[in-house]
């Protein structure tokens, strides 16, 4: 298959209910009112109460970003129509059977990126790409969009704060909780469960801020609610769901947005970006590249949540010392629940960071908040991988060093890169 008929069936085709919508002409017209603000440079965009697209998937902070370029952007639209119009044109009948090759118009896609894991053969000539894990992509977007529904809403607990909901009992698993039966039929009496494995991501260069417009509400069934999630079984259909149906409906897939990550988790990497202008500016480190991702969710563990309930991060930086290539990692401890070293790793090759991060990021959490080190002697050998603790302060906020002590916190990165 051409890459970029791979790139945009990865970019379009996020979950179910858009592979499924995709091959109708009318579905998401006639599921969103779509209503521009010009002079606010707002749209907003009413979900209907015929929609059946997974009420919780709008917390997917990526799916529900795609869903809004999508509806916004005429281009976009007409792209994704099109595979309708392929479809149409293109469809073989043999028999019972019907298959057809799947095609379609493309947006216009100037500096666009994407980002993918794969391998290269024998020689390094050729890669074979295996997987696109995230998009880069150039677009225009209003500057605020709103989705608009009566089920959106924070439901407000004893002690006065909100919970965020989206009616019914809203579901949101890994999809390692359940097993998925295509026997059975899916029914439409919950919430849509929504199915997490790995997340493919996005980025937009120009940035718009997208969210669910939510009321704060009563909400004197909540504890049945829950009784009921605890109790729901583990097997769920990916079928289309409708009134007879027997199991639990699930929804597959999704993306997250990693748009301007850095900025929003700048202010936790405070002490660090400090160190790495010293490495940088007295020691001649020279920043080769640096990223900030969120930790993700393993099992039923939440070590990848801080203590308010938000997600941890962890900042990834390649530098140069004289000769020597590294990789420093940080990991987000801002709730102060524990301090953990900085990792620094020789010997990794930049073609395979993106597959040997996912695996170090899911180690962190995978247990307790701490290294994986038996990962970590694997991917790069037993002495090419070390820690540097964090110099010793009192008072001060969890994971803001003082200023006095990043100078000799750098030193010892400078020694440990010089006998790398």
């Amino acid at each position: 298959m051409p890459l970029t008929q791979f790139f945009l069936q990865t970019l379009f085709l996020a979950n179910s209910y858009l592979c499924r919508a995709c091959l109708s002409s009318a579905t998401l017209p006639l599921e969103f009112d779509v209503q521009p603000e010009p002079e606010q440079n707002h749209v907003n965009i009413h979900v209907l109460q015929t929609s059946t697209f997974p009420k919780s998937a709008f917390d997917q902070s990526g799916t529900k970003q795609l869903l809004a370029w999508l509806l916004t952007d005429p281009q976009a639209m007409a792209s994704y129509q099109s595979i309708f119009r392929h479809y149409q044109e293109k469809r073989e009948f043999r028999g019972p059977l019907e298959s057809w090759r799947f095609s379609f118009e493309p947006p216009p896609m100037t500096n666009w990126k994407l980002h993918v894991r794969g391998r290269y053969d024998a020689s390094k000539s050729h890669y074979l790409v295996e997987e696109i894990v995230g998009i880069d992509y150039d677009v225009n977007l209003p500057e605020s969009v709103a989705f608009i529904n009566p089920d959106f809403f924070k439901s407000k607990q004893n002690d006065g704060k909100a919970r965020t909901g989206s009616g019914g009992t809203a579901w949101q698993h890994i999809d390692e909780e359940f097993e998925i039966d295509d026997e059975q039929s899916a029914s439409d009496e919950n919430e849509t469960l929504i199915l997490e494995g790995d997340l493919t991501w996005c980025r937009f260069t120009k940035p718009c801020r997208v969210y669910k417009q939510e009321e704060v509400k009563e909400r004197r069934n909540q504890i049945l609610d829950e009784l009921a999630e605890k109790e729901a079984g583990r097997d769920v259909s990916t079928g289309e769901p409708y009134q007879g149906g027997t199991l639990p409906s699930a929804d597959v897939g999704g993306k997250e947005d990693i748009t301007d990550r850095e900025r929003q988790f700048a202010s936790r990497f405070k002490s660090f970006d400090h160190l790495l202008q010293v490495l940088k500016f007295k020691h001649l480190c020279r920043i080769l590249h640096e990223e900030t991702l969120p930790l993700p969710k393993v099992g039923r563990s939440k070590q990848h949540l801080l203590e308010n309930g938000s997600q941890r991060a962890i900042k990834a930086v390649r530098l140069r010392y004289k000769l020597i290539d590294a990789v420093l990692l940080e990991v987000d401890t801002s709730d102060g629940i524990k301090m953990l070293s900085t990792k620094v790793i020789f010997g990794s090759d930049a073609r395979d960071w993106i597959e040997h991060f996912t695996l170090i990021r899911k180690g962190v959490v995978a247990k307790s908040i701490s290294w994986p080190n038996e990962l970590l002697d694997g991917l790069f050998g037993e002495n090419c991988h070390i820690g540097i603790n964090h110099p010793k302060h009192q008072g001060a906020d969890a994971g803001n060093i003082p200023v006095e002590s990043i100078e000799s916190w750098a030193q010892r990165f400078v020694h440990a890169l010089s006998l790398g």
